[in-house]
């Protein structure tokens, strides 16, 4: 993952709470006089009101919140809020990031006073393995893309390294396929329907089952079928309807039907765009076509038509490592004014939660992508 420093190709299938906790003590050099630091992972859902509540939020000092999604936000916040304790919130999207503490005893607005935005940054592991959403699937094209037409195929995040610690279901096929469309290696339609149907097969068959068999899916809420063979060798086949409303929904043998398409016309053109554009006719009949058949997979509704999957696909923002880190640090220094006000109340007999005022020493910070009338990035 290109904007994170824990994790490594040898933790696939590992609790990240488990792996983030092991692999960040393991970054904290020795202090004399001091003991060790201790992370302790607790895994599980944070929405879970039996593991997750009230009384387990009141033996915290402070709460930071790194995660991904609007519901399980609210969730933490409402906790932090009933057991009067600071929660440091953090969002970014794209170069644009936003820090801010809450804490009821001071009386500031707390995360729900705000109407939130739509998300538009989706974390990798739902992209790649737990999708729920029409965008979801929509994210995992566009890397499709980019891992089928990029001159540097490792930029998409698809990408697996062939010579990794473990094998790739289908980067060999991918390579093959990204071969056989090279100007100069005077490929036959037969050899690259051939190769097509190989791509689909390994990522719509080969990697779900591989999946499955890891029990990726077992605490899933629907789980994955891979796609029927049958309906593979007829698509491959199949004619592409010419004149179609861009309204009207591809069923799964025309979207293998278009895939193959877009491939073929691909080995024909004299330029084809390296990153995905909403507005290049290839690009999306291609992103259409794949997500579909994965939302097919995972029973996510609706299919979406051409013009339906444009509008969602021209409107996802790719997440900054800079930004992320940025708001990472300063999520931190609001930390350091939470606990010093704390020991000092400690220290006083006085009670560090309901006394503790965040006003004096905690702010809403934005993240800026370019400077403000003041010069200012932050």
């Amino acid at each position: 993952l290109n904007r994170q420093l824990l994790f490594r190709s040898q933790h696939v299938g590992m609790a990240k709470c488990t792996v983030a906790c092991e692999v960040a003590a393991g970054m904290v050099p020795p202090a004399e006089g001091l003991p060790p630091v201790e992370y302790r992972a607790y895994h599980g859902n944070v929405c879970d009101t039996n593991q997750f509540n009230v009384p387990f939020v009141q033996e915290f000092d402070l709460v930071l919140n790194a995660l991904d999604n609007v519901e399980a936000r609210r969730r933490v916040n409402r906790l932090c809020l009933a057991a009067d304790t600071p929660l440091v919130e953090a969002g970014t999207t794209g170069y644009l990031g936003q820090v801010t503490t809450f804490h009821k005893p001071s009386q500031v607005a707390c995360y729900e006073c705000k109407t939130q935005e739509t998300q538009k940054v989706y974390p990798i592991c739902t992209i790649r393995s737990t999708p729920s959403m029409p965008v979801h699937t929509i994210v995992w094209a566009k890397e499709l893309y980019k891992l089928v037409f990029h001159s540097k195929v490792e930029e998409s995040m698809l990408y697996e390294d062939p010579n990794g610690e473990e094998p790739s279901t289908y980067m060999e096929s991918v390579t093959k396929l990204r071969d056989l469309l090279k100007k100069d290696s005077g490929a036959s339609e037969a050899q690259l329907k051939e190769a097509i149907g190989d791509v689909v097969d390994k990522l719509y068959v080969a990697e779900i089952q591989k999946q499955l068999d890891m029990d990726r899916y077992k605490a899933a809420k629907k789980t994955p079928v891979v796609l029927d063979s049958a309906a593979l060798k007829e698509g491959l086949d199949a004619p592409v309807s010419s004149g179609q409303s861009d309204t009207v929904i591809w069923s799964i043998r025309e979207c293998i039907a278009q895939f193959r398409d877009c491939i073929l016309q691909a080995s024909k053109a004299e330029t084809v765009l390296e990153e995905f554009d909403k507005d290049d006719d290839l690009a999306m009949k291609l992103v259409c076509a794949t997500s579909n058949l994965r939302s097919e997979i995972f029973s996510i509704t609706p299919l979406q038509s051409l013009y339906s999957a444009k509008g969602i696909a021209g409107n996802i923002i790719p997440a900054i490592a800079t930004t992320n880190a940025i708001c990472a640090g300063i999520q931190i220094l609001q930390c350091f004014q939470i606990l010093q006000q704390q020991l000092s109340l400690e220290k006083e007999g006085k009670d560090k939660k309901k006394e503790l005022d965040i006003k004096e020493g905690c702010y809403y910070v934005n993240c800026c992508r370019n400077r403000t009338r003041n010069g200012l990035m932050l």
